[in-house]
């Protein structure tokens, strides 16, 4: 059902940014991936087994981007997400 097409990394450390440089780095990431829309084209009353599939490229996501910035989850301080449809 999920068919992912692209997905884009992107991590940056922050060294200076107003106020006093860091000695620790600031870094921050973001991801993002383009799917298939299964639904496209027609009405659907029940769109939740989609939405359960996403799960598992959701954790995936945020472990590759994990993986990706070199930190573990647990130093992560803040997170948003969201879709576009």
């Amino acid at each position: 059902m999920i068919e992912q097409r692209r997905v884009f990394t992107h991590v940056e450390e922050i060294h200076h940014e107003f106020g006093p440089t860091a000695t620790v780095p600031l870094v921050r990431g973001a991801i993002a991936a383009v799917l298939r829309n299964p639904y496209a084209g027609g009405y659907h009353a029940d769109i939740l087994p989609m939405m359960e599939a996403l799960n598992p490229l959701g954790v995936a996501l945020a472990k590759t981007l994990c993986d990706a910035m070199g930190v573990p989850p647990e130093r992560i301080q803040s997170y948003g997400k969201g879709a576009i449809v």
